[in-house]
């Protein structure tokens, strides 16, 4: 992990070019640290991501900025640093139905495979971009085994989903795919997304006999808490332990809103001791969360509790839910904020 120096961290970008075009940012301390918690840039020593840093620069975006357009190949791999990106297949239908957020990465698939975008992406709201040259990253992938494997765990990542990493299904099926894919209030996937795409997840780590752990997390009294502070209030407490467990999660984890106040983690190649360490941390996190309210000297404050089951051998997604389910309840009748797994 980094630890350099904060005049190290703050220092310009080393590459002229970068200097030349005024949208062309300082990479910052800040920067580098959002980027050391992405898939592609996690745990690179210290030298070879210093090295990488010098040839790349930061750039901000506006709602509507079209970052990358389908039939064309980008030039750059960009890491999202803050803000959202919305994907527009060509093939697909009016409207996104793939989300970007810190932490994703931007054309990587087009620059393995020398071919143009399949997918435009456009800006959603307004968004800091590390901008990573491609010849640049070959040089920092050969000097450092972490950042190599990194990119060989993204670019396979976005090879098993054909290239979409919102929707599981191969490339070149013709399904609808519609706004029904995410959750409107929280914009993580919903019910209906999950109950698709989970079955044929099992399938995919059955064969490998991988494991995986499913995790509901329900606000404890949410109906009390919108009776008592408004249902303003509820959509943002739900709108921050989506943000909250997201950023707890890797990447190729899955987070959907289940319904009302619940929520469902799904944690491919994980066992039960870590999903629950995992379900604590995130347990203490909401528990630590104050939410803006119409009161600006008020934040109201909630719990939840989480059920985890690690899925048994040829077990389906609909059991391996009842299960965790039923650990759910039982976290509720132990007297609520806490973790109990079945």
């Amino acid at each position: 992990m980094l630890e350099a120096s904060t005049a190290v961290l703050e220092r310009p970008i080393g590459s002229p070019a970068a200097r030349v075009n005024e949208a062309r940012n300082t990479v910052r301390g800040r920067d580098i640290t959002t980027a050391l918690s992405s898939s592609l840039l996690r745990d690179v020593d210290e030298s070879a991501l210093l090295a990488l840093i010098d040839e790349c620069w930061v750039e901000v975006r506006a709602p509507a900025d079209r970052l990358i357009e389908a039939g064309r190949s980008p030039a750059f791999i960009c890491v999202v640093l803050s803000g959202r990106f919305g994907v527009q297949h060509a093939d697909g239908p009016a409207g996104s139905h793939a989300c970007l957020r810190a932490g994703d990465c931007a054309g990587e698939m087009s620059w393995i495979d020398h071919l143009d975008a399949r997918a435009s992406v456009v800006c959603t709201a307004q968004a800091r971009l590390l901008v990573v040259p491609k010849d640049a990253l070959w040089r920092a992938a050969e000097r450092s085994h972490a950042l190599a494997v990194n990119l060989l765990g993204v670019l396979s990542r976005c090879l098993r989903t054909g290239g979409d990493m919102t929707d599981p299904n191969p490339a070149g099926e013709q399904r609808p795919r519609t706004e029904a894919a995410l959750d409107p209030l929280t914009h993580v996937h919903s019910r209906r997304w999950l109950e698709n795409a989970l079955p044929r997840l099992l399938v995919s780590n059955q064969r490998g006999d991988r494991p995986v752990c499913a995790i509901l997390l329900d606000v404890d009294r949410f109906k009390v808490f919108n009776d008592v502070h408004g249902l303003a209030a509820g959509d943002s407490l739900l709108r921050e332990i989506a943000n909250t467990v997201r950023g707890s999660l890797r990447r190729n984890d899955l987070l959907a809103r289940y319904g009302g106040g619940q929520f469902a983690v799904i944690l491919p190649d994980t066992r039960v001791d870590s999903a629950k360490r995992l379900g604590e941390r995130i347990r203490a996190a909401i528990e630590g969360l104050g939410v803006p309210s119409a009161d600006s000297a008020a934040r109201p404050r909630a719990t939840v509790s989480l059920g985890i089951a690690e899925r048994e051998r040829g077990e389906h997604a609909p059991r391996l839910l009842r299960r965790a389910d039923h650990a759910l309840c039982a976290a509720k009748q132990a007297g609520q904020n806490c973790v109990r797994w079945a």
